[in-house]
C-alpha cells in the first residue's frame, strides 16, 4: 500500500491515479475518496442502513470488498444477520482464517487472517466516538477554517469534502488513522458544511 491513504497501486490506477503520482498526497486522497465512494455503492444494494453500512465499509477499504461478501455469505448460511456487522458479519471475518469456513463452497475468495481487520474497523469506530465526544462542533469548524487558511492557497481555497476531511482529521491532531477518518468523513458526508 501507498501514499497517505495507503492505496494499493491495483487499486489506484482502478481509479485513475498513475502509479507514478501515487505519492501526491492530494491526488491519493481523490482517488480513495473514489475508491470508498465505489465500496459504498456496492454495499448498498447489500446493507442498506448507512450507519451500519459504515463497518462494512471501513471493513471492505481495509481488506477488500470480496472478503466482507464472503463474511456475508457466511453470516447468512449460519444463521446470523447478514446485515449487522458485530456479532455477525464481524465473526465470519475472524472466522475465514479457519479451513473449514474459508474451504466452504460458499466461499469465492478462499482464505483471510481477518483479525488486522476487525481490528482496524473497531479502532477507527472508537476513535471516532472519542472525537465526536470530545471535540464541540465550533472547535473542529475553527481548526478546519485555521487550517485551511494556513495551509492551502487562495485558489484552493473550493470546499471540497477532500480538503474538509484533511483538515477535520489534521484537527483532530492526526493519527494512524488518518486514512480512516477521511474515508469516514467523506463517505458519511459528516465533512462539516460551511453553512452550519
Amino acid at each position: 500500500a501507498k501514499g497517505l491513504m495507503q492505496l494499493m497501486p491495483r487499486t489506484a490506477t482502478s481509479f485513475g491515479l498513475p502509479i507514478d503520482k501515487i505519492s501526491n498526497p492530494e491526488l491519493n486522497i481523490k482517488a480513495a475518496v473514489k475508491a470508498i465512494k465505489s465500496i459504498d455503492n456496492s454495499l448498498k444494494v447489500k446493507i442498506s442502513d448507512p450507519t451500519e453500512r459504515i463497518k462494512f465499509i471501513l471493513a471492505a477499504y481495509n481488506s477488500g470488498i470480496a472478503h466482507v461478501y464472503d463474511a456475508i455469505a457466511l453470516a447468512a448460511k449460519y444463521g446470523k444477520n447478514p446485515n449487522i456487522w458485530t456479532d455477525n458479519v464481524r465473526e465470519f471475518i475472524l472466522l475465514k482464517s479457519r479451513p473449514e469456513y474459508y474451504n466452504d463452497p460458499i466461499v469465492k475468495y478462499g482464505y483471510f487472517r481477518g483479525n488486522q481487520t476487525v481490528e482496524y474497523v473497531d479502532k477507527v469506530l472508537r476513535v471516532y466516538k472519542i472525537y465526536q465526544e470530545k471535540m464541540p462542533k465550533w472547535t473542529i469548524l475553527l481548526s478546519i477554517q485555521l487550517y485551511l487558511y494556513i495551509n492551502l492557497k487562495p485558489n484552493e481555497l473550493i470546499m471540497k469534502k477532500t480538503y474538509l476531511s484533511v483538515a477535520v482529521v489534521l484537527a483532530l491532531g492526526g493519527s494512524m488513522l488518518f486514512s480512516s477518518c477521511i474515508g469516514q468523513f467523506a463517505l458519511t458526508n459528516k465533512v462539516l458544511d460551511w453553512n452550519n
